[in-house]
């Protein structure tokens, strides 16, 4: 719904929204802000909040599943460390695999990235290697 109301938003700021967008837009960032306002509530009283998408349809791609790790930092009251993890080792035992953390024993899933996510939680979209079980499956391109 985040990115659905951001579209909407910039089309109605060009003036080509019709009636019906604008309606959707205000119930796409309603429906955003009760969310994270749910998250924050789940966040409070100790809740694992595990992270996922709805990515798959034509307004959420694949390519961004680093917006819900960004919002549940800057809205949802998490620290960076519970959101990395709530996508990393939380997720993973919630599915019983044997990965989202490094240690012997799990499967050597690792992402490298430029930055430091925990000082900014936006460098996760800084992807430079990724490996799975141990085998380089993703190297950023060169220009």
């Amino acid at each position: 719904e985040y990115r659905l109301a951001e579209m909407i938003e910039k089309k109605d700021e060009q003036g080509r929204a019709s009636k019906e967008e604008l309606e959707l837009g205000r119930w796409s960032a309603e429906v955003v802000e009760r969310n994270i306002e749910n998250v924050m509530r789940m966040v409070e009283q100790g809740v694992k909040v595990i992270h996922g998408t709805d990515a798959g349809v034509s307004y959420i791609p694949f390519t961004d599943y680093a917006l819900a790790l960004e919002l549940l930092v800057g809205s949802g009251g998490m620290s960076p460390e519970d959101a990395i993890s709530s996508a990393t080792r939380d997720a993973a035992e919630a599915l019983g695999i044997n990965t989202g953390e490094i240690e012997p024993g799990r499967a050597a899933d690792i992402c490298l990235i430029e930055g430091d996510p925990i000082q900014n939680i936006s460098a996760i979209r800084d992807v430079r290697y990724v490996y799975k079980e141990g085998q380089l499956v993703y190297s950023e391109p060169v220009d």
